[in-house]
């Protein structure tokens, strides 16, 4: 958010689905399958050079290479069908089929043409953007290191209105790693804290120059991947038996909640609890000793030998929470079915690199974001054999699901997707492709000399238990109209 930008984008507001211009002139025109863009004048990117149609047509040749590791088959290969360029400031993109929400396909963010690949070593060490703020190294102050982010000089000098000149109004952001947040509260040293701990959480509520907003619900969801290349773990009831076997209400106030009870929520199912896609009508919990059991009794009959086997158990050695967590989930497991699991802390880039490149785990400890509220969950269980491999990291295979997520892609009355979206539900509790855990609530700290902008209103400090307009999932989406008013 700091250095990228898209076309247009999700508003900051939750509550809310509605799409706004950024690197375009006004709303895109809507044309047949598809829209047209204009982009604004004199965009420029950080480097002085303009910005124009072939950047993101450009862009789209990069999200289109089956080689890059963020490509994204269901988006580029099967809904966006092409772009064509009109001129350097016009072009129209268009899509293979109708969709629920277009403009959710068209808010990558835009990369400079001629970029050999966003993922190479030189281009995060001197990235090339068009947003409010440049990447500019590492500093110290008085001994703390940060990461440092400059204003882009060419920002403030495309506006076609005279407010948006000057931008951004702050100059310099600087990340640190806190080692006692509240302590930096209090100091005023900081100015916003990402991700508060739930036991500083009412420390921080009764500092008086610091605005602690409600818990910010997350598209972010945390799960058990199961690598069912292995026959064994190809074996449905086993996976609903570890499944029912976890308790994660008793996890998540164990490792989570520090006493608060209202944080954070146990899924059961792929979809966020509070989302559109969530199936009200199924069973909260999945936790059940009895069926856990049972489903145990059922898979022994198809491989005897599950009791005497041991699973590692993936994950990113710098989550102290899920370290904890995962401790928990194996003992839980093995009390109540007498399998092991067996955590293994590893760096988060080999982590993800046995998962999903070379498919050399049993289980991992993994977290899937949803980019938008179409709640998309093909880009993550993609079930179509490519090259004559899996698409997805699971190796999970099942025709009719795979003819249900299809089938929510093809229509565009939402009634309906919805109702598809609820078979999918139930039909993911029947087979369990990965083992559903929770939904993490954001917590945030604000000093109140940092005024919270959307560039028409300033956010005021609300009461508790207002929703607090912010993305969780894009907490900088407005920053450049962010300022600092020190008292």
């Amino acid at each position: 958010e700091l250095l990228f930008e898209s076309l247009v984008e999700l508003g900051s507001d939750p509550g809310l689905v509605r799409y706004h211009p950024v690197l375009c002139k006004g709303r895109p025109r809507m044309i047949y399958l598809g829209r047209k863009f204009e982009i604004l004048p004199n965009v420029r990117w950080s480097n002085g050079k303009p910005l124009t149609s072939l950047d993101v047509s450009g862009t789209l040749r990069i999200l289109n290479d089956s080689g890059w590791r963020g490509y994204n088959p269901i988006r580029t290969r099967e809904l966006l069908k092409e772009t064509i360029v009109h001129d350097r400031s016009q072009l129209s993109l268009t899509l293979a089929q109708g969709f629920l929400d277009p403009l959710a396909l068209m808010s990558f963010k835009i990369l400079p043409n001629g970029v050999p690949s966003p993922d190479s070593l030189s281009f995060a060490k001197k990235p090339i953007g068009s947003g409010p703020f440049m990447y500019a190294g590492v500093g110290s102050d008085e001994g703390r290191q940060y990461t440092k982010f400059v204003a882009n000089p060419y920002f403030g000098q495309r506006g076609i209105r005279k407010a948006q000149l000057g931008l951004p109004t702050i100059r310099e952001i600087r990340f640190f790693v806190l080692q006692n947040p509240i302590e930096e509260l209090q100091k005023r040293t900081v100015d916003l804290i990402l991700d508060l701990s739930p036991g500083d959480l009412d420390r921080a509520r009764t500092l008086q120059n610091v605005f602690v907003p409600d818990p910010l619900s997350s598209r972010r969801i945390h799960f058990l991947a199961i690598n069912q290349r292995s026959p064994m773990l190809r074996n449905v009831e086993l996976r609903r038996a570890i499944a029912a076997a976890i308790d994660r209400e008793k996890l998540l106030d164990e490792c989570y909640r520090s006493g608060h009870k209202d944080l954070h929520k146990p899924l059961n199912g792929p979809y966020p609890v509070d989302s559109w896609a969530n199936n009200p009508k199924l069973k909260k919990q999945l936790h059940d000793i009895t069926a856990a059991k049972e489903f145990l009794r059922q898979a022994k009959e198809k491989h005897a030998t599950i009791g005497n086997k041991s699973w590692q158990v993936k994950y990113d050695r710098d989550d102290a929470q899920a370290a904890k967590a995962l401790a928990l989930i194996s003992k839980q497991v093995k009390n109540v079915l007498g399998i092991e699991l067996d955590p293994t802390p590893m760096q988060l880039s080999d982590l993800l690199s046995d998962v999903r490149d070379t498919h050399s785990y049993d289980f991992a400890y993994m977290s899937h974001d949803y980019r938008d509220h179409t709640y998309m969950l093909l880009e993550l269980l993609d079930l179509k054999r490519t090259r004559k491999k899996e698409a997805n990291y699971f190796g999970h295979l099942d025709g009719k699901m795979e003819q249900d997520l299809r089938e929510a892609l093809s229509h565009r009355n939402f009634t309906k997707v919805r109702e598809i979206t609820h078979d999918i539900h139930h039909r993911f509790q029947q087979t369990m492709p990965f083992v559903p855990l929770w939904q993490l609530d954001r917590l945030i700290a604000i000093n109140r000399d940092l005024i919270i902008s959307d560039g028409k209103n300033d956010v005021p400090y609300i009461r508790r238990g207002e929703p607090f307009p912010m993305d969780p999932l894009r907490i900088f989406a407005t920053v450049e109209y962010w300022r600092l008013e020190r008292k």
